[in-house]
């Protein structure tokens, strides 16, 4: 097995899978490229090594490319998901649920709403009270990215402070 050709050939999967579902006949066709070419055996092992889909004994290919389309885009990470985990690494935060952190200490919420237009609105709450509503035209990252700067920007500050305790004879 040809760990080169697993990657690459995982790095266009992954490629298709973040187009969500206009990327299904793009998926199917590339299958059977690879089937045409002989690669059959090595998309298996890409599929099983990159995520953990075992097809082995699967011997319908047409099957193969309905189970598995959906599974694989479940697990494939967006572009919208990728730069917001950049921009939240950049900036030494982490959301959980609502929550956003940094250094271990909740800095904050930011909160998901849909408006009556169905657009996607972010109120950010600041662990010291504040309030803050972006631009309901602005991207979505750019939503995230400006809720957490003003999250940054009231944190409460840390200070650490050190007690000493002496003791007399």
């Amino acid at each position: 097995m040809n760990i080169k050709k697993v990657n690459k050939i995982y790095s266009k999967i992954d490629a298709i899978a973040k187009k969500g579902e206009l990327g299904r006949i793009e998926y199917y066709q590339y299958i059977d490229e690879l089937f045409r070419d002989g690669l059959y055996s090595t998309f298996q092992d890409t599929l099983l090594r990159k995520y953990s889909i075992d097809t082995i004994d699967i011997s319908n290919v047409d099957y193969v490319k309905k189970k598995t389309f959906d599974q694989i885009r479940f697990q494939t990470n967006s572009t919208f998901q990728e730069d917001l985990k950049k921009f939240c690494d950049s900036a030494n935060v982490v959301q959980m649920g609502q929550n956003v952190y940094r250094y271990g200490y909740n800095i904050g919420r930011i909160i998901e709403t849909e408006t009556t237009n169905n657009v996607l609105e972010l109120r950010a709450f600041s662990a010291t009270g504040s309030t803050f509503s972006g631009s309901p035209t602005a991207s979505l990252l750019n939503k995230y990215k400006s809720s957490i700067e003003f999250l940054l920007n009231y944190a409460p500050t840390t200070t650490s402070t050190t007690t000493t305790t002496t003791t007399s004879p």
